[in-house]
């Protein structure tokens, strides 16, 4: 959605924003071309820091006819290490079973060396 969101009115602001992504039951070819699509339109660079979901079975499929070597984890440093900002994966995020709530536009710190997100403040309003 992310992406299919760009160049429309409802694109996403990333400026000075921490990223959430996940995504589930695709291989890592096409997160790897969602991701590029993100950073060729400029909006992984302009973020302060990205967290990844636990993007529940993305795994290579077999029976695509071509070779996939490529991990999720290779696939998400290659993209971390290019744009430089602090960066975390396998939050249980999104579509997983221990799933956590976050709420979009909190305040957060995100630890990259620890592989923590805290959230600072309350998600609704009381």
């Amino acid at each position: 959605m992310i992406c299919a969101s760009l160049g429309t009115s409802y694109e996403i602001e990333t400026k000075g924003k921490i990223l959430l992504i996940e995504e589930w039951n695709i291989e890592p070819w096409e997160i790897d071309h969602l991701i590029n699509h993100l950073y060729n339109a400029g909006k992984l660079q302009e973020t302060r820091g990205i967290v990844f979901g636990e993007c529940v079975n993305c795994l290579p499929d077999s029976k695509t006819g071509f070779e996939n070597s490529l991990t999720l984890t290779d696939i998400l440093e290659h993209f971390m290490n290019l744009v430089k900002v602090p960066a975390i994966y396998g939050l249980p995020l999104g579509h997983t079973r221990d799933m956590a709530t976050i709420p979009l536009g909190c305040q957060v710190y995100l630890n990259e060396t620890t592989g923590e997100l805290f959230i600072e403040e309350s998600g609704t309003i009381g």
